[in-house]
């Protein structure tokens, strides 16, 4: 079962986007981005499902980095939200 990808969440007292487009555009290098100044992640969905699932939560990790003054290195983050999508794949195979 996929990981639920929202519209849009709530997180430090502001209405955070997520804005689905089906690639990011060329010139970017990654899947996904986080547009601080406008509460909005931008994410590419035209790739795998893994893909769009941990790159929407790495954005959030950003979002959650920033709002608390974490100061979470990009290495960091990659590593959590690889970390966070196996353990709720898992927990969703368990399932009934």
């Amino acid at each position: 079962m996929k990981l639920p990808i929202p519209d849009g969440f709530f997180l430090g007292g502001l209405w955070w986007t997520v804005e689905k487009e089906s690639t990011m555009p060329a010139e970017y290098s990654h899947y996904a981005e986080t547009i601080f100044r406008k509460e909005r992640i931008r994410l590419g969905m035209g790739y795998s499902e893994q893909r769009s699932e941990e790159s929407f939560l790495h954005e959030v990790i950003h979002v959650i980095s920033e709002c608390s003054q974490a100061g979470l290195s990009e290495k960091q983050i990659g590593l959590l939200s690889y970390g966070l999508l196996s353990v709720f794949r898992q927990l969703k195979e368990e399932e009934p």
